[in-house]
Parts: C-alpha cells; structure tokens; sequence
C-alpha cells in the first residue's frame, strides 16, 4: 500500500513525517502522509512481545475471522487465482513436451518468462495505480472514505485474468502456436497478483487491528483452496479436456469479481 497521491497546493508546510493537508477548489481535501522508506521498514525489524495477549484466543481467531465476509472473499478470489495459474504450471511439461510442441525441458522453463512479464506489469498496476483509481473514486464520491472503495480497482484490470483464461481454453485445446499459450499464462499471471493485492488490501483497511491474524487466516485458506487444484490438475486437464476446465477457471474467477462488485455497490448505498 502507498499513500494517497496527486494532492495539490498545501495549506500549510510541516515538518516530515506530519500529516500535511491539501487543498484544491475542484476536488474534496486529501491527506497526504509524508514517510520515508526507512521509517515504513524500520519498526518490521523489531522483535515485540505482548505479555497480555492469549495463545489461544490468538490461535483461534483466524478461524474466526474467515466468516467475516472480507476475509473469505479474499481467500476465495486468492486461492482460485492462484490455481489458475497452478493448473498450467503443472499441465505444461506433459502437454507442452508431446508433439505439435516437442519443447525440452529448458523449453519448458522458458515459458515461465511470460509469467515473470504478467508479475511484473501486475505489481505496477496493483499497488500504484490502484491507489490513483481509489483517490480517484474517493474524490468522486465527495471525500467519503471507507474500504469498499479499494474494491472498485478490480474491477477496471481484472478483465485482463479473465481473458487469459479464455485465450489459455483455446489455444490449448486447439493447439495454437506456443506464443498463444504464452501470452494467455502471462495474463493469468497477471491476475494472480493484481487481484489478491487488491482483496488483501481492502481487508487490511476493514480490520487494521487485527491485521496479523486475517493475513494468516487468508494465506493458510487460500493454499488449501489452491492445493484442491493443485491435487487433481494434471488429471483434470487429462479427463476434461483444456476447454473445460479453463472455462470454468473463467467462470470461478468471475464469480470473484461479481462479489467484490456487490460489496462495493451495496456499501456505496
């Protein structure tokens, strides 16, 4: 996460690290939080220990925490994101290796270069200019702020994973060039990071005080949603065919996008 950007004309200079308010006649204020990269990195090196805190209720509460409706969305959209991509990467050296194809193995290592693309274009567009399209909204909704509005990013390069999965169904069960398979895996790749930033960051906003225990509650669902896909993958692809099964990535996938939509709709009214 970054802070907020593109404010305008401030009111007032203060010393770094305060909280600097701007204004611009066109657009509610916005606040500014001046930081050093050290200051954000220092207080993660230190080793706290809270004598008050209770090994059992802190064991607990990240099963509870999945109920809360953020947490188990973000686990949802996390865990089948990430299996669309798993899928591939264990269905490759079978597929990719038997004719039309014929790759050697360092052939198929090769492919995973388009995975590295998708990564790096998806840590541009998930943290910085997910943050612009979040002021953006905030702006337009008058200056009113709550974590709905994180949500609203996903929306607009979410298309981007989905696609992939429907470039992946077809040019794997038509066996199309090598070059269509890859540019579907970095779209997928994509989507592994672009959406599960957007989805952790929102919770983050819904429970700060608690952020440690929903980051564990997401990461251990969300690897045993993925192990699921993982566990029956190579099979999967044998029995059902490409098509099938990348179609219904699609269609998993959506379903992320359409809860996180309805969530922000309806906390929007």
């Amino acid at each position: 996460m970054t802070p907020i950007l593109n404010a305008q004309t401030p009111d007032s200079e203060s010393a770094k690290g305060l909280t600097v308010r701007t204004r611009d006649e066109s657009r509610p204020p916005v606040d500014v939080v001046k930081k050093s990269w050290m200051s954000i990195w220092k207080p993660s090196l230190v080793i706290t220990f809270n004598p008050e805190a209770s090994l059992v209720k802190t064991a607990v509460l990240p099963v509870q925490l999945l109920f809360q409706q953020s947490v188990l969305l973000a686990v949802y959209i996390y865990g089948t994101s990430l299996a669309a991509q798993i899928i591939l990467i264990f269905a490759f050296p079978s597929f990719l290796t038997a004719p039309p194809y014929n790759f050697s193995s360092s052939g198929v290592g090769l492919m995973e270069i388009a995975a590295i693309i998708g990564f790096l274009f998806s840590c541009f567009t998930g943290r910085f200019l997910a943050d612009v399209i979040t002021a953006a909204v905030i702006c337009r909704e008058k200056g009113n702020v709550y974590p709905e509005q994180r949500l609203f990013a996903m929306l607009l390069f979410s298309f981007i994973a989905l696609a992939g999965c429907i470039l992946v169904a077809f040019a794997c069960s038509q066996k199309l060039h090598w070059a269509a398979i890859a540019v579907g895996f970095g779209m997928v790749s994509f989507g592994t990071i672009y959406v599960p930033n957007i989805a952790i960051t929102y919770v983050v906003e819904c429970y700060p005080n608690v952020l440690g225990e929903c980051l564990v509650s997401i990461n251990v669902f969300k690897n045993l949603v993925a192990f699921v896909f993982l566990f029956t993958a190579v099979d999967w692809v044998a029995l059902s065919g490409w098509l099938q099964v990348y179609m219904i990535m699609f269609m998993l996938l959506t379903l992320g996008v359409i809860g996180s939509m309805l969530l922000y709709f309806v906390k929007r009214r």
